[in-house]
């Protein structure tokens, strides 16, 4: 069974609409898919990959690598990873919320990236531009998630980057007249909105056990982070966008709506949450509780009323 993301469309610019399969739920929203779910769905996913014409070559003019390349280099940095620190921090919140399987999760999420990154970088080696050992944009998102490494922390910062790389290989594919390089971007674009999704409803599933008053809070903190990031890529990639029609203008529109779909898809009141078992010392406590609710019953019970 699948699920058409067209509905929400407005995380993609119209004309990159595509059907992209994800785990099955009840429509859009309506309940947060399982850890078990997702890791089917990122198996069969691996399976089906777009067909790159890498037989063409390159077919990039000179004007188009003055725009893109730099930008390229610096984005199949950050795609990567090999994401030791997300593997420990994944398999510290799954034992700490009995979810064994969100590590085995966040492993077939970090392959599906590592896989952008081999598609960008064999785009790159083909035509001739080579690969960056370093990158300050790449330091910098780096830096942020390692100094608090909880969940949330790794999380917030990646539906940022992704909500915004929709933007960007729209751009780059909308740049080039290079069949291979706009089939690259028509495969990551494919598996970004699945992406996007599957973090969100982790922090939906985080910001649940906060007050109102508490997720009020932690929007306002992301929005101000969020601000930053579009500035920083703004300023790492204006070639690139401008290149695919994006000024600053539209660039800043469309960062904001796509952010504020994710947003919406992180709100917890957005899904049907299941029950949550209570931990063992309160039923151990429940059960000792309703023992002696019951004895009181029974010791009751052979007290003859008072008459007057």
């Amino acid at each position: 069974m699948t699920v058409n993301f067209a509905p929400t469309s407005c995380l993609r610019e119209q004309e990159t609409r595509q059907e992209v399969r994800a785990p099955a739920g009840r429509g859009v929203a309506g309940r947060v898919r399982t850890t078990a779910e997702w890791v089917a769905y990122f198996r069969a996913n691996a399976a089906r990959r777009r067909p790159v014409p890498w037989q063409a070559g390159a077919e990039v003019t000179a004007a188009e690598l003055s725009a893109l390349a730099r930008s390229l280099q610096a984005w199949q940095l950050g795609e990567t990873s090999d994401g030791r620190h997300l593997r420990r921090a994944a398999a510290r919140y799954g034992a700490r919320v009995g979810d064994p399987e969100y590590a085995t999760a966040i492993e077939l999420f970090i392959r599906e990236e590592q896989r952008h990154g081999e598609l960008l970088g064999r785009f790159l080696d083909l035509a001739g531009v080579g690969r960056l050992k370093a990158d300050w944009g790449d330091c910098l998102f780096r830096a942020v998630r390692y100094c608090l490494p909880n969940m949330e922390t790794w999380t917030t910062p990646v539906v940022m980057v992704e909500t915004l790389a929709m933007i960007y290989y729209n751009a780059v594919r909308r740049a080039t007249g290079s069949r291979a390089l706009r089939a690259v971007c028509a495969q990551i674009l494919a598996d970004e909105v699945p992406h996007v999704r599957f973090q969100c409803e982790r922090l939906a599933a985080i910001h649940r056990r906060r007050s109102r008053p508490g997720r009020l809070l932690t929007l306002l903190g992301q929005r101000l982070v969020f601000l930053v990031v579009v500035l920083l890529v703004w300023v790492g990639h204006r070639s690139a966008l401008r290149a695919g029609g994006y000024g600053w203008r539209r660039f800043w529109r469309a960062a904001w709506a796509k952010m504020n779909v994710a947003w919406r898809w992180m709100r917890p009141e957005r899904y049907a949450w299941e029950p949550e078992p209570l931990p063992a010392c309160e039923t151990r406590r429940a059960g000792r509780c309703e023992r002696r609710r019951v004895g009181q019953n029974s010791s009751s019970a052979g007290v003859p009323l008072s008459t007057t």
